[in-house]
């Protein structure tokens, strides 16, 4: 395929994000010809500016980052980095200064203010196509839903920030985490109503990448925000949504799934660093160089059951050093591989089956929920559940969460808070490190300083 319309527009993106990553809550970019009017006044650069958001979310390893953190921090996998900021996070022992999670909630804040700079500057230009307009709205809002989503669960309480003008963000207060969701809900509902059931290339004419967000990929968003509001028939229905669409399809062949042109795929993120397939794949697989950070904890390994292919697929064993580890294999490729086969998939139809099949267990739809549930299970080699009893279904569905999506997008941890598992499951493996109020990630200190009134969360 011909990729100099993404490079171009890619590299004019980073050129953007050089002048606006300044920190969200406390100032906004420098106001120039680049930032203000000139970016919005065609469609071409008007749709760069959105596209550097995408590259910037791959180039800093943000899909990387949130799972080694949430990974580590729960029950998936062991760090194996000396770092002490690593080392804090694995052992539950995070405080309001490490700069890991600092840099996670400035990263997400910071691609959030750039989405809201596309909302505010499509909505004032009068040289775009309705065409283009509709198409960057509706991915700024998803943007927008989709950081404030992560940020609520790691951080509980925080500002929904709507605007880029720093007067309002410098001094936006939080609020409560139950006033949250609605306002993700409407964002990602706004998508829905915007982007177009096609996936676009950066002309905005259809294409076969899934690299720029569509309708289905705002409806998978809120068919999980709404299982996490607990509005089950909402969650179910979105979900069925998506499932009905003959653009996806479950991947029968696991060793497939995260491939770039994978049919299970609902949204990726496309490499931008040199020699890079998925940034999380070039960073997860271990080289004869380098050691391991990061390996999945024996726990999960066997959790597996017996004949279950995807441990054969997405773990493999190593021995470095005499010890053998196990090692996240879901992503094949590793550096410096000589083309592009493997994107950063951030969402997935297997996650919309077991969204489905909770969503209806939650209204004692007992049969379909298995059905759902089975699927999942018969595409790994397993034999299908017959289950009776509502909790029985309902811990089924998070061990078959467990074994699918690990490793994804710090799904595991966020399972373990949502459904109130985490202080059960957490003190048998991390002992006298858990507390109850390591369910949330500590609200950085420099915010707590430079914003008057942000409340610390409980237990720092």
């Amino acid at each position: 395929m011909n990729n100099k319309p993404f490079l171009f527009l890619f590299c004019f993106g980073l050129l953007l994000s050089a002048v606006s990553c300044k920190k969200y809550l406390e100032v906004g970019p420098p106001r120039s010809n680049l930032t203000g009017e000139t970016v919005f006044s065609s469609d071409n650069t008007a749709i760069a500016a959105m596209l550097s958001v995408y590259t910037q979310m791959e180039q800093s390893g943000m899909a990387y980052n949130i799972t080694i953190y949430a990974g580590t921090a729960s029950d998936e996998l062991n760090n194996h980095s000396t770092s002490a900021t690593a080392t804090a996070i694995a052992n539950n022992n995070i405080t309001p200064e490490n700069s890991n999670i600092s840099s996670l909630w400035s990263s997400l804040y910071n691609y959030i203010y750039q989405a809201n700079s596309v909302l505010e500057g499509t909505a004032s230009s009068q040289g775009l196509s309705d065409a283009v307009r509709r198409q960057l709205q509706g991915e700024a809002y998803f943007v927008r839903a989709f950081c404030h989503f992560y940020l609520l669960n790691f951080f509980g309480n925080i500002p929904y920030n709507t605007v880029t003008d720093y007067t309002v963000t410098s001094v936006q207060q939080q609020q409560n985490a139950s006033q949250l969701l609605p306002e993700i809900i409407n964002d990602l509902k706004l998508s829905k109503s915007l982007l177009s059931a096609a996936y676009v290339k950066a002309d905005n004419t259809p294409g076969t990448e899934r690299v720029r967000p569509n309708k289905y990929a705002a409806t998978a968003m809120l068919a999980k925000a709404y299982l996490f509001s607990k509005q089950w028939g909402l969650a179910e229905a979105e979900a069925d949504s998506v499932l009905q669409q003959s653009m996806y399809a479950l991947n029968m062949d696991l060793q497939q799934v995260f491939r770039s042109n994978s049919p299970e795929v609902i949204w990726q993120l496309r490499p931008v660093i040199p020699g890079f397939n998925s940034y999380a794949g070039a960073l997860l697989q271990p080289t004869s160089f380098r050691p391991f950070f990061i390996s999945v904890r024996k726990n999960l390994v066997d959790s597996f059951e017996t004949g279950d292919n995807r441990k054969n697929s997405w773990v493999t064993f190593t021995t470095y050093n005499g010890q053998q580890y196990s090692w996240l294999h879901k992503y094949k490729v590793g550096q410096n591989a000589p083309s592009l086969t493997e994107f950063t998939t951030l969402i997935r139809l297997a996650e919309l089956y077991l969204i489905r099949a909770e969503a209806r267990a939650m209204q004692d739809k007992f049969a379909p929920s298995l059905a759902d549930l089975n699927i999942i299970r018969g595409r790994a080699g397993l034999t299908s559940l017959s289950l009776v009893i509502k909790e029985d279904i309902l811990n089924a569905i998070i061990r078959e969460k467990r074994v699918e999506l690990f490793g994804e997008f710090a799904d595991r941890w966020l399972d373990l808070v949502r459904t109130n598992r985490a202080n059960t499951v957490m003190p048998l493996i991390k002992g006298a490190n858990w507390s109850s109020t390591d369910q949330l990630f500590p609200i950085p200190q420099t915010e707590i300083l430079r914003h008057p009134g942000m409340v610390q969360n409980a237990g720092y």
